[in-house]
């Protein structure tokens, strides 16, 4: 591999990214287009990097339609849905400026205990109608070997369903563990009812 690139006059270009020290690289950017009823990534998962982030801006489920985003992974390029194991935190706060909580929900359908199913990354069912909209983070660590078992996390905020001027604003935080040491090819992102309308998902590897 090349290190790096010098014009003989103290110019240095093209420096490699292990000698750099490494950092986050685009990968690729993608829009989820209205009507979407499962988005995918299945092309730039392999074991090129230790880690990749999903950023997810713009998210917007079906207008009217109050639902969970939910995301999972495979191995297979989509059609075995991975086993996990999850923890699952959330704080919030009425934009009234009433109440506020760090709660954390141990049921098998957030806190996944062994479970194939999607991994929601929201609490209760976000409110999308109009423009609002929800973001998140996705990290999946460990995808450049299959010794160890890979791990996630999720940081996200968006505003929840509740009766209008006492929604609540909530930012959750999930750890999770898929019970898997092959590699993770595939990416999958959906709403648990209706389509999605919206989004941007930006898609990088980290060395």
């Amino acid at each position: 591999n090349t290190l790096f690139t010098s014009n003989g006059s103290g110019t240095v270009s093209g420096v490699n990214e292990a000698l750099s020290g490494g950092g986050w690289k685009k990968l690729a950017s993608y829009t989820i287009a209205s009507g979407t009823a499962t988005f995918n990534i299945s092309t730039g998962l392999d074991t090129t990097y230790p880690e990749y982030i999903f950023i997810i801006n713009d998210f917007m489920g079906p207008d009217g339609t109050n639902t969970h985003p939910r995301i999972n992974f495979t191995s297979d390029g989509g059609t075995t849905m991975l086993s996990k194991t999850s923890f699952f935190g959330k704080g919030g706060y009425s934009q009234t400026g009433a109440g506020g909580n760090i709660s954390t929900l141990t049921s098998n359908t957030y806190s996944l205990r062994a479970n194939t199913a999607y991994q929601p990354i929201s609490d209760t069912p976000i409110n999308f109608t109009g423009t609002n909209s929800a973001s998140f983070k996705i990290h999946l660590y460990g995808n450049n070997e299959t010794t160890y078992r890979k791990f996630y996390k999720v940081t996200g905020t968006y505003l929840q369903n509740a009766a209008s001027g006492s929604q609540w604003f909530e930012f959750v935080e999930i750890a999770g563990r898929i019970n898997a040491t092959t590699t993770i090819n595939s990416f999958h992102l959906q709403t648990e009812s209706n389509n999605m309308r919206n989004g941007i998902v930006d898609l990088y590897g980290v060395v």
